[in-house]
């Protein structure tokens, strides 16, 4: 009597993609219940323009870190991101559980686009499921799912994946594609891949098609950008020699996933190194495109042309962050899941999942992340200035008044030792010591050439404190003349006319701060009683 040999049992796809969502919760979930850490406070939870109404004109003409606590030019243009943060303001205020569970939605969609594409270019279902693992559950996705200010990687990632698989079809529908890739750029430059790569994976029997479709996304978007911050963006100083180095450190990145800290960066190459690492990048895209086929071959062309914006090729003197290779580990997620075996791919995804879940608690709020940091890097000015405001906020001011100095001390960039040192201020403020803060805030002016308004402002408020009723008001002034848009400039400026008795320069910088923000009831308080009294007191002459 002959038997039958017993099937090697499989999971079935419905399986898998249970377990992977289960992963995804596992690692992601807790999350929820993190803080707001580093550029979160500036671009969320002190941003002023957050709680104001909304003005989509100036959204949409404004640089985007100019819209947040501690204005600057950056030359990024991300509109639909700053629209995402004032929206949920409005759902759940300060509360950043709503934040990071938007985060981690967007990664899900990331995810199952994922595995959307790997079908249509070929992957059987498990193969394809196997690449969304790897990108939902590879530790260099970390920072990008636990920090809210990394959603512009989230949003644009999401928005070219649903693009790309919007142009794959054969109906009229394709054509959604051209608004949403186009919404994409709007969410961060790294998007601009996208329609060649859609073009590309659609193949040549509709590469015409393809010839409108590039212009039709990019055209819109320089126009767009250069009717809003005003022609190209700007280069970086270096020469973009590093560019080999750059994608050879985020390819290592991928490969060997340790901790690093978040606002690394590279050593500048020599010359030889640069032009070394170059010409192995180039041999390695063209054995791939050499030996590769279908979604492997298509896999690692999405890698290397999302890579290309990050890479320093042409210098924009961006940071070598982790966040930066999200988008390209795409690609490279299609690639090993379409060489690799399924069983090797499933060990892979516990072994990814389990170094993401112990990366993951570094983020839960911000002693935790620059403690670790600080373990890395001990002399790195960032995270002294971020330790610090942790401890502060934390009630060990001696603590965060030794690590502020130690900002303020070192070499490190002038910004951050402009922030520390308007800290400083603060803390000294707070205990009483207003000559010294009113030093530290001096310093701070001095740093930045007299163009940190948080230290202008609060200098203002020393001085008032000081008796130096005038001073305070001339600080105040030059605060309004430098940025007029900030209803909390003018306030502060009504406030000291008002102190002075000065009615009618009061009652017209209050009626500034309510134009500018007509949700601030203190402002209409003082504006109400400043009325009153102006009616009641003979004006002094100015």
């Amino acid at each position: 009597m002959s038997t039958v040999p017993a099937a090697t049992p499989r999971l079935g796809p419905a399986l898998v993609a249970g377990m992977l969502g289960l992963a995804l919760l596992a690692v992601y979930g807790p999350t929820v219940g993190y803080a707001f850490v580093w550029d979160d406070r500036s671009l969320i939870l002190d941003n002023p323009f957050i709680a104001q109404p909304l003005d989509l004109g100036r959204v949409f003409r404004s640089d985007f870190w100019l819209l947040s606590s501690v204005p600057r030019p950056s030359g990024m243009y991300r509109p639909l991101v700053f629209l995402s943060y004032w929206v949920e303001w409005r759902a759940w205020g300060g509360n950043p559980a709503g934040f990071h569970a938007v985060n981690v939605v967007l990664h899900g969609l990331v995810v199952a686009g994922v595995v959307q594409l790997g079908r249509k270019l070929g992957l059987a279902t498990l193969a394809a499921l196997a690449a969304g693992a790897i990108v939902g559950l590879h530790p260099v996705a970390v920072e990008a799912v636990s920090n809210v200010a990394s959603r512009p990687d989230l949003m644009a990632t999401t928005l070219v994946l649903a693009g790309t698989l919007l142009w794959l079809r054969t109906d009229a529908a394709r054509w959604g594609a051209v608004p949403v890739l186009f919404a994409a750029t709007l969410c961060k430059e790294t998007a601009l891949f996208a329609p060649l790569f859609a073009v590309l994976a659609a193949g040549r029997p509709r590469w015409r098609e393809g010839l409108a479709l590039v212009p039709a996304v990019l055209v819109p978007w320089a126009a767009l950008r250069g009717w809003a911050l005003g022609g190209a963006p700007e280069l970086g100083a270096e020469s973009g020699s590093a560019g080999g180095m750059r994608i050879l450190h985020y390819l290592g990145r991928i490969g060997v996933p340790v901790f690093r800290a978040p606002n690394g960066d590279l050593p500048e190459p020599s010359t030889i190194a640069a032009l070394g690492s170059l010409l192995l990048v180039v041999l390695l895209v063209a054995v791939g495109l050499t030996r590769l086929r279908g979604a492997a071959r298509l896999g690692l062309a999405w890698a290397g042309l999302a890579v290309l914006p990050v890479s320093e090729l042409v210098p924009i003197g961006a940071r070598a962050a982790d966040l930066l290779a999200y988008t390209p580990l795409v690609g490279l997620a299609l690639v090993v899941a379409a060489v690799v075996r399924p069983a090797l791919l499933g060990l892979l995804a516990i072994v990814l999942a389990a170094v993401s879940a112990t990366r993951v608690p570094v983020w839960q709020d911000s002693a935790h992340l620059w403690a670790a940091t600080l373990e890395q890097r001990p002399d790195d000015a960032l995270a002294q200035l971020n330790l610090g405001r942790a401890l502060a906020d934390g009630g060990d001011l001696a603590g965060a008044e030794a690590l502020y100095r130690a900002a303020i001390a070192g070499d490190g960039p002038v910004d951050y030792r402009v922030r520390a040192a308007s800290n400083l201020g603060n803390l000294l403020r707070l205990r009483g010591d207003l000559a010294g803060a009113l030093a530290a805030f001096e310093m701070a002016i001095g740093l930045s050439n007299r163009l940190f308004p948080q230290a202008l402002f609060n200098s203002a408020l020393v001085l008032a404190q000081l008796g130096r009723q005038e001073d305070a008001i001339a600080r105040a002034g030059e605060v309004t003349e430098t940025w007029p848009e900030t209803g909390d400039h003018w306030r502060l400026l009504g406030a000291l006319y008002a102190q002075a008795g000065r009615w009618e320069p009061a009652i017209a910088a209050l009626e500034t701060a309510v134009a500018r923000n007509p949700g601030d009831a203190e402002a209409a308080r003082m504006l109400r009683l400043a009325k009153e009294r102006a009616g009641a007191t003979p004006q002094p002459s100015p």
